[in-house]
């Protein structure tokens, strides 16, 4: 099974997105979401949430920003999120990456979307896997081109954590 870990804010979204979740958050961009699309179209991967979005699905308080994304990837992109990795703590996406590898070894390939360079993916030996979105655009064509790559597994030089977009 091949698996995108897809953080939303600064990947599915960017500081033009005009629409609003239910609760005021800045929403989701269909042209993102289609871009999305486009990889798990080249690959047949699952989208595995590990955003903080994946928090409040449980929060009755803030519920319907949660059904808002899910609405957002069915109707811009025919997409739906297959599992979540779990809340370990926010500086931790890495090692809950790792958890939820550790405990679904079905999964043969993944990739890692996301805007933040946790510190801890490097500990965590996912720099390889890692595809950094320069927050102020979203997931780019030239992100896509580099997530299939790595989930049709080649080799890939792994990403840099320093903010270098161009």
């Amino acid at each position: 099974m091949k698996v995108i870990f897809c953080d939303v804010d600064g990947v599915l979204n960017n500081p033009y997105t005009k629409g609003r979740t239910p609760d005021g958050y800045r929403g989701v961009t269909n042209d993102l979401v289609r871009n999305l699309r486009k990889i798990v179209s080249a690959t047949g991967a699952v989208i595995v949430l590990s955003s903080d979005w994946r928090l409040i699905r449980d929060d009755p308080k803030h519920r319907k920003s949660y059904y808002y994304l899910l609405r957002k990837l069915k109707f811009a992109g025919g997409l739906s999120i297959a599992d979540h990795t779990e809340d370990i703590r926010w500086d931790r996406r890495g090692h809950e990456i790792r958890l939820f590898l550790e405990e679904h070894p079905e999964v043969t390939d993944f990739v890692i979307l996301d805007d933040i360079p946790f510190g801890d993916f490097g500990v965590c030996g996912l720099l390889s896997n890692l595809v950094l979105t320069n927050p102020n655009k979203g997931l780019t064509s030239k992100d896509v081109d580099r997530a299939v790559r790595i989930l049709q597994g080649e080799y890939v030089k792994p990403c840099e954590l320093e903010r270098n977009f161009d």
